[in-house]
């Protein structure tokens, strides 16, 4: 809410002492989780320094999180470096959260699954490698699909479009 309204001094505020008492609760997890919402706020306003601290912070923190939330720590890594023109770790952050996942098969890790598929297509337009793109998202789309989710269905056809102009 706070991001939304543009106080982003107080989301991370907000996140620091939710992090504190997941410290205090010894529960890992949580302090993971408000670290990657932490880092996505820093991402929104552009402090992309600190997201990616806050994203690498998750990735070598032991013990290991559960992998859906390396997972989503990785892809926004990935976004980082999309954003920061970065290309290959881009790609290669994509890759790692792929292999992150392993074989599960739960509905959170098809939407990460998609959402991987849609960082690959991003980096490799702007690579200029617009059939690797293609088959990304075509292979998003399908498992979008099969997912049920329609967001995540609705902006892999914008980006298809997109694709297709140029």
């Amino acid at each position: 809410f706070a991001a939304e309204r543009g106080s982003f001094a107080l989301a991370r505020g907000l996140l620091r002492n939710a992090r504190m008492i997941a410290e205090r609760a010894n529960n890992p997890d949580l302090v993971h989780a408000t670290r990657l919402a932490r880092g996505e706020v820093n991402l929104e306003c552009g402090a992309h320094k600190e997201a990616r601290e806050d994203f690498y912070s998750i990735l070598s923190a032991n013990p290991r999180p559960r992998p859906t939330l390396l997972a989503r720590a990785r892809l926004a890594t990935g976004l980082v470096d999309l954003l920061d023109d970065h290309f290959e770790l881009a790609l290669d952050a994509a890759e790692g959260a792929q292999l992150d996942l392993g074989q599960d098969t739960r509905p959170a890790a098809q939407g990460l699954r998609v959402r991987t598929l849609l960082l690959r297509a991003r980096t490799d337009r702007i690579l200029g490698r617009s059939e690797q793109a293609w088959k990304s998202l075509n292979e998003a789309q399908r498992l979008a699909s099969r997912a049920g989710e329609r967001a995540l269905e609705i902006e892999i056809g914008s980006r298809r479009g997109r694709l297709l102009l140029e």
